[in-house]
């Protein structure tokens, strides 16, 4: 079967290429491939993509990180946000490459089953934007929508236009789901190997999970609630990791995993001494964890072994200094534990440049003098921090939380919960007003 995969723009006041990839997709597409099918691949925010550049005239830049800035334009706001006083914008591909894709593709291809990802839920007008296109260009295509968005809020998800949306993201349930659509499927273990060959050439970054779901349970995350968790084989991503930096001439690595550091000792630790013992450090090749690391899983030898093996990017998840609020959003770390931490990776040589910490902004019940504090502790730690925006994640613990309470009414549409957007119309947290305050404060001192 002809199935051609989609990873949409973003629709969003900002957005930046901080490693992303449509990882789940591209995993999907290699159980597809070993199914037996044919695949083809457009991804709207592959900056590298040879035809991007002939349509712009303009070549990709990235910092050495491999990040770097997408293309945008402004867009018309949904309805739900008219009053914003920030620009929205689409972000990625131009609308008219994507549609001269999609008309080639159908003379020379004529997909049969178009799959549509997606990630945030409010990010969801670009998905459907997507969806009406594909409609639009391939009508006899039937159009699959999977990812994030519809298993966490299946009914909104079920108004996109698309023919079916897959509600479960187990390999289970994905399984019984592409069946049920008429795409045959093999049954294997589960891997996580993402299918890097659907891209044409060089890219700037490439990204791994070497796990999927969180034994934690905090609060305010979905994770365990779209993944069960699962470790893959080390050896094999070691292999899979080399072959495609070799493949793309990539020099940039990202784990996004949620919980990385869950039994190191028996996947994470093995994954770098081998990647490090194959010489791809050594390479030219860096490795990045932008997702928060787990500060009281983290040991001087794992520490170690990430220095050896040219890990540049570490992020570790301390979110407040408040004991209540630690205590209510699960208990993951304590100061103390993420004090630690920093002492552990500032002993092997790690610099403030390459380690900063996840603070959190605007959880329920939070105060602006407990991000102030978490500031102040890493500054004194001589590491540098990142302000995240609480976003309220449809089906968590928390979200459910502030609907019963009357914070947050049932029936919200999904643009409003993004977490740039919610300072400016929600009255049970930090005003957009206080949180710019802050963060210029914060800069400038």
């Amino acid at each position: 079967m002809r199935i051609l995969l989609i990873n949409p723009w973003i629709a969003d006041v900002a957005a930046y290429d901080f490693w992303l990839k449509p990882v789940g997709l591209l995993i999907l597409g290699g159980y597809l491939s070993r199914s037996g099918h044919e695949l083809h691949l457009i991804d709207c925010l592959d900056r590298y993509d040879p035809q991007l550049a002939r349509a712009t005239g303009k070549l990709p830049r990235s910092k050495a990180n491999g990040t770097g800035k997408f293309l945008c334009r402004e867009i018309e706001k949904p309805r739900a946000i008219k009053w914003l006083p920030r620009r929205y914008k689409l972000y990625g591909w131009p609308e008219e490459l994507v549609a001269r894709r999609l008309r080639e593709l159908k003379e020379r291809w004529d997909p049969e089953i178009v799959m549509v990802t997606s990630a945030m839920t409010y990010w969801y007008p670009a998905v459907w934007k997507m969806i009406r296109l594909v409609k639009e260009t391939l009508p006899r295509a039937r159009v699959l929508l999977g990812g994030n968005y519809p298993v966490l809020l299946p009914d909104h998800a079920a108004l996109s236009g698309a023919d079916a949306i897959c509600i479960r993201s187990d390999w289970v349930g994905v399984r019984v789901f592409l069946e049920a659509q008429g795409v045959s499927t093999i049954e294997g273990p589960d891997s996580l190997i993402p299918l890097y060959d659907l891209y044409p050439g060089a890219m700037s970054h490439l990204v791994f999970l070497t796990s999927v779901g969180c034994p934690f349970h905090c609060s305010y995350c979905a994770t365990g609630l779209i993944h069960r968790f699962f470790q893959h084989p080390f050896e094999e991503l070691a292999v899979a990791i080399e072959a495609a930096c070799q493949s793309h001439k990539c020099q940039n690595v990202a784990f996004f995993d949620d919980a990385l550091l869950v039994d190191h000792t028996s996947h994470f630790d093995l994954l770098l001494k081998m990647l490090i013992q194959r010489g791809v450090p050594t390479s030219g090749i860096s490795f990045h964890l932008p997702n928060g690391i787990h500060a009281r899983l983290l040991t001087k030898e794992t520490a170690r072994l990430m220095r050896q093996a040219n890990v540049q990017t570490i992020k570790v998840g301390l979110e407040t200094l408040d004991l209540a609020l630690q205590a209510q959003t699960g208990s993951k770390v304590t100061t103390e534990e993420f004090v630690r931490s920093i002492e552990i990776l500032r002993s092997v040589g790690f610099s403030k440049t390459e380690v900063s910490a996840y603070l959190m902004v605007n959880l329920p019940s939070q105060s602006i003098e407990d991000v102030e504090a978490a500031v102040r502790l890493c500054e004194r730690l001589d590491i540098g921090f990142n302000l995240n925006e609480y976003t309220p994640i449809p089906r968590t613990a928390q979200y459910e939380d502030l609907v019963q309470s009357g914070k947050l009414p049932r029936e919200v549409d999904p643009v409003l919960l993004n977490n740039t957007i919610l300072p400016y119309w929600w009255p049970h947290g930090v005003s957009a007003d206080e949180i710019a305050a802050l963060k210029k404060r914060v800069r400038v001192g």
